[in-house]
């Protein structure tokens, strides 16, 4: 199992974080990646169309938001080999063929097989709103954006001309020294059947700890084996991605290794853990012990 961090590019911590900082650091402990959110904005508040799906958003609007791609540019010029990795970004809001360019150039900039790329389908309806794209399609956008995008960095050179986007024959180099894993975030019917059609793994809701945890992550798991079972796909070949709080007791690693989780993104969750201390000390332990 690896274990990540996540830089706190969005929330009550982002305020007080030195992002570049954590990531250094992150790298010198050993941690195998790093990781960011995407949104583009934070509502004032959330729109009746948005609370029929979320009731609340963790985020107020006089918060900071760094850019998850902008961030993940500066901290590879930064680190030498600590991974990339974004849970998850929101790629219908942005158009394909600039957002596979952005993609390819940190790709093949930062070397290797450093970045992984989470993806969603979004669900801020005001953020669709504001990009004028019409929110009932961003699940059919998602598929064709993502396929694109694949497109340009395995092949260099390529065309589309597809439902929602198209563009002329055109070069894409240079492309990445190593495919790009592309994870789908998310826990609906809809985002289980991506990931077993053609996604590289899944970022599995968040299982709080806690006595239910392990009943909580068999139910997700199934489902997934479900999903997997109607497409003829092997679940092994699925990489899985959580989140959990830093401070979690040992119990609950041991819980999501027992399940084959792959990745853990680590969350910051109070202030103190900025100073990476307790980041340092559970690579030491448990990290160490089960990594």
């Amino acid at each position: 199992m690896r274990f990540g961090l996540h830089l706190p590019n969005s929330g009550a911590l982002t305020g007080e974080a030195d992002l570049v900082a954590l990531a250094v650091r992150a790298e010198e402990i050993g941690f195998d990646r790093v990781w960011v959110f995407d949104h583009l904005f934070n509502p004032v508040e959330l729109s009746a169309a948005t609370r029929r799906t979320r009731s609340e958003y963790y985020n107020h609007a006089d918060m900071p938001y760094y850019d998850a791609l902008t961030t993940l540019s500066v901290v590879a010029g930064a680190t030498a080999t600590v991974g990339l990795g974004t849970r998850v970004l929101l790629p219908v809001l942005r158009p394909p063929v600039a957002l596979a360019k952005q993609i390819g150039t940190l790709a093949a900039l930062a070397g290797g097989d450093r970045l992984v790329l989470g993806v969603g389908a979004g669900w801020l309806i005001e953020e669709f709103d504001a990009v004028g794209i019409d929110p009932g399609e961003r699940f059919d956008r998602l598929d064709e954006h993502v396929a694109l995008m694949r497109a340009t960095w395995a092949e260099g050179i390529t065309e589309h001309e597809g439902v929602y986007y198209r563009h002329a024959p055109a070069g894409f180099h240079p492309t990445p020294a190593a495919p790009i894993p592309v994870l789908v975030g998310g826990g609906g019917p809809g985002a289980l059947r991506r990931v077993a059609r053609w996604a590289d793994g899944w970022a599995l809701p968040n299982v709080d700890p806690g006595p239910d945890a392990e009943a909580d992550l068999a139910r997700w798991l199934d489902r997934l084996r479900h999903a997997c079972d109607e497409v003829g796909r092997d679940m092994a070949d699925v990489r899985l991605v959580v989140g959990a709080p830093l401070g979690a007791d040992r119990a609950h690693f041991e819980v999501l290794a027992r399940h084959g989780i792959d990745d853990v993104d680590l969350m910051l969750t109070t202030a103190d853990e900025l100073t990476m201390d307790a980041a340092a000390a559970f690579m030491a332990t448990v990290g160490n012990d089960l990594g």
